[in-house]
């Protein structure tokens, strides 16, 4: 009968949110929670509400593309490229000789 209620209070969540909710409980994560007993329903929901609000947020972030570099300019990876390949050292060595 318990875990009916569970159920049906999570049902509109994803099994991600649920899931994590489970792990934080169980690694005892969740602040203020009394690690000896086992959340109620509206505890265990509200931690379900919490982790698909996080997880909506990881998705957003992900799917937002940065921006493309101005027309004519090189991406700081061609710099990092180049510096790595020790291109800056050799242009160095070649101005002082």
């Amino acid at each position: 009968m318990q875990l009916t209620s569970f159920l049906e209070c999570v049902d509109e969540y994803s099994f991600e949110a649920v899931h994590e909710a489970c792990l934080r409980y169980r690694k005892g994560e969740v602040v203020g929670h009394d690690a000896r007993f086992a959340p109620s329903t509206a505890q265990f929901t509200q931690q379900v509400k919490e982790r698909q609000s996080y997880i909506d947020f990881r998705k957003i972030k992900a799917a937002e593309k940065l921006p493309q570099p101005a027309q004519g300019r090189r991406p700081a990876r061609h710099f990092l490229t180049r510096w790595e390949n020790g291109e800056f050292q050799k242009e160095q060595k070649g101005q002082g000789a």
